[in-house]
């Protein structure tokens, strides 16, 4: 009997380690496999999103600066000035332009390439530039973030942004100024100008 109880006791315990070694086999590795796609971008969220008249210049010829379309941001601004009459005359605007790229996107932009015309409202009027000068430059705003590792970078001419890092913004100010005396009242003397930038998408500097 007592044989007969041992014999059972190894059997169990035999059984037990072939359970074991039984399960210890069972295994198998299951894996993930995948294909990645990056899209490429198609906007880049570069825009107006303030136009003021220079309030720290005294006698101010600027009469309208706002962005077009009353909306909150914008692709293009406008300005325009009340009748200047003395040489040195001067309208003066600040334009904000802000990135509005998310902070997790990283995504830079550079303000590059300007181009401007200065034309005549009328073919009796041949020669605006004689009249006015309009100049620009970038400055930068008061209100950019701080301490967050990330600085706008104007070229050294100041007509150019060469660095504006996600949620930050530059002031382009234009000043328009009357170069000589209008004499002959038979001519309108209005003028348009245009100011073109490029905004391009770049690495993090």
């Amino acid at each position: 009997m007592k044989s007969r109880r041992i014999a059972i006791v190894a059997f169990l315990l035999l059984a037990c380690m072939v359970i074991g070694i039984g399960y210890a086999s069972l295994t198998r590795e299951l894996n993930v496999s995948g294909t990645l796609h990056a899209g490429t971008r198609s906007n880049l969220e570069v825009w107006f999103v303030g136009a003021e008249k220079d309030t720290s210049v005294d006698n101010n010829y600027c009469s309208v600066a706002a962005l077009s379309g009353g909306t909150e941001k914008a692709l293009t601004v406008n300005m325009e000035t009340d009748q200047m009459l003395n040489v040195g005359d001067k309208a003066v605007a600040k334009f904000e332009i802000a990135n509005q790229e998310l902070i997790a996107n990283a995504t830079h932009a550079e303000l590059v390439t300007p181009s401007f015309t200065l034309t005549a409202s009328n073919a009796a009027f041949t020669n605006p530039e004689d009249f006015y000068t309009v100049t620009y430059e970038f400055v930068e705003v008061d209100d950019n973030p701080t301490g967050d590792g990330e600085e706008v970078t104007i070229a050294g001419d100041s007509k150019s942004v060469t660095d504006l890092p996600p949620q930050h913004a530059v002031y382009l100010i234009v000043t328009v100024t009357l170069t000589q005396s209008v004499i002959d009242a038979s001519v309108s003397h209005a003028a348009t100008f245009t100011i073109t930038y490029t905004a391009n998408a770049i690495a993090a500097h």
